[in-house]
């Protein structure tokens, strides 16, 4: 496999929370490491809830990473997405 295929982070955009916990959960059962990015809205400006979480998936920690599309106007996010092979 291509090496930078291999520590890709796959971001999978859904708008549904519960398709993104199941998706998660199954993932799990694979030993696949997956995580959420959960947000809120704040003055018209999108906060994400864990303000670690974008430096765990900068780190590689997570191969498969579910958000809201809203989630994606963070700017934290749209730094790490310039840095890091995402698909």
């Amino acid at each position: 496999m291509n090496r930078n295929l291999a520590q890709a982070t796959i971001l999978v955009i859904s708008p549904l929370t519960i398709i993104q916990n199941e998706q998660i959960e199954t993932l799990k059962k694979y030993d696949v490491k997956a995580c959420r990015l959960s947000y809120h809205e704040c003055d018209g400006e999108v906060e994400l809830m864990e303000k670690d979480m974008i430096q765990n998936i900068a780190e590689g920690e997570f191969a498969v990473v579910f958000a809201h599309p809203e989630a994606l106007l963070n700017s934290q996010w749209k730094s790490l997405a310039e840095q890091k092979t995402i698909h």
